[in-house]
């Protein structure tokens, strides 16, 4: 397996919107919702007295000063002042919302009753939601192909991004670390989409999601999969659902899955959460692998033009939008939980042209616009001089 850096720059002289429509259009109907929800329903807030003080040696001013804050945050939360919940249980909220609100144009045929890319011409389709209907017609634009028409809404998510580019992205970055024998996880499994692709090429497939619904909604769908019975097919609803116990913003993984898994990957995932969420599910899925396995991850780049673009769009972070990080703090992150990358994503000539004025480009947008890596445990070697930087050996 070739791990050097790879890029795929499109041959098509198609232009290319960089823009795609998720945090404009994909989820304003769902956050409309929630909005309703929190205002109905505000989290009641916990009584100072219940906050923890640090004491004895451990008792430093900074977090005890922590300890103040976290103490104001309650108070204020229940003034309705400060009302965040927290990024895990809002992208829970919002992907069970959008899971349960979406209808996609294949849904009474089955998910794989016409062609992979068009719905089946012989039977009577559903009609999309409107939101979704306007993210398909803004993948239908950015399409390499010509003619082209509406995608197969047979999937949620087959709406935020044309086949051709999916399809590159598991080709170069998940199929070459398969084999029929392969245990596989993915960290996010929404409706399915990417799972859809990797059925049949491993011999399990576990799907983790934090969304009920989402979880659901591939459950149905991927049961379907004409190579269903070629994978072992698990599903798990992990997060404060499945352990209430857990803090608001920390999401683990099965200790049953620990050390058992040759392949991890988390696309399209990552670019919703903050830098923190991020450490911890880094950490989780190092805990999953094998000590010679691999995982595949997908980052929102705010250095990429298109990146900037998409970044420089958004009034402020939501769950929605994107969270954009750089290379170098994802490799700074990656090496601080232990990992080292063997692949990585270069941005595509046509990306590189772009400017602020210039809203066109070829190629690849998850290319143009993310960072994706494979990474690997680092040996233990690198992980003592990485424990030795920290102070912490």
């Amino acid at each position: 397996m070739d791990t050097t850096s790879k890029s795929r720059a499109d041959s098509s002289t198609n232009a290319k919107p960089v823009d795609d429509a998720i945090d404009i259009n994909a989820v304003k109907h769902c956050q409309t919702q929630l909005r309703a929800d929190r205002n109905r329903q505000y989290p009641s807030p916990r009584p100072a007295s219940t906050q923890s003080t640090p004491s004895g040696d451990a008792a430093t001013p900074l977090r005890e000063g922590t300890s103040i804050v976290r103490s104001v945050i309650n108070s204020l939360s229940g003034a309705m002042v400060y009302t965040d919940v927290g990024n895990v249980e809002t992208n829970r909220r919002l992907w069970n919302r959008y899971a349960e609100e979406w209808h996609g144009n294949c849904a009474r045929n089955g998910p794989y009753s016409g062609s992979a890319r068009s719905p089946s011409s012989e039977l009577p389709a559903n009609k999309p939601n409107v939101w979704v209907q306007q993210m398909a017609a803004n993948t239908a634009k950015t399409s390499k192909s010509t003619p082209y028409s509406l995608p197969a809404l047979a999937l949620i998510g087959q709406e935020w991004s044309s086949p051709e580019d999916l399809e590159e992205v598991v080709r170069d970055f998940i199929l070459p670390y398969l084999t029929p024998e392969s245990a596989v996880v993915e960290v996010g499994v929404g409706g399915g989409r990417v799972a859809a692709l990797v059925l049949g090429k491993c011999m399990r497939l576990t799907c983790l999601d934090i969304s009920e619904r989402m979880l659901e909604a591939a459950r149905t769908a991927l049961a379907a999969h004409p190579a269903a019975g070629a994978t072992v097919l698990e599903f798990i609803l992990v997060g404060n659902d499945s352990n209430p116990s857990l803090p608001s913003q920390r999401v683990e993984y099965p200790v049953s899955l620990h050390g058992r898994c040759d392949f991890v990957y988390c696309f399209d995932v990552l670019v919703h959460v903050d830098v923190h969420t991020l450490y911890h599910t880094l950490r989780e899925i190092r805990r999953l692998l094998k000590a010679s396995g691999k995982a595949f991850l997908s980052t929102a780049n705010i250095l990429s033009p298109a990146g900037w673009r998409r970044f420089a769009a958004q009034d402020k972070y939501t769950v929605g939008g994107f969270y954009f990080v750089s290379p170098e703090i994802v490799h700074g992150m990656l090496a601080k939980v232990g990992f080292r990358v063997v692949q990585h994503s270069e941005i595509p000539e046509g990306f590189k042209e772009l400017s602020d004025t210039h809203g066109l480009a070829k190629g690849n947008l998850y290319y143009g616009r993310d960072y994706l890596v494979v990474v690997e445990k680092a040996p233990p070697e690198q992980m003592r001089c990485a424990s030795a930087e920290r102070g912490t050996c």
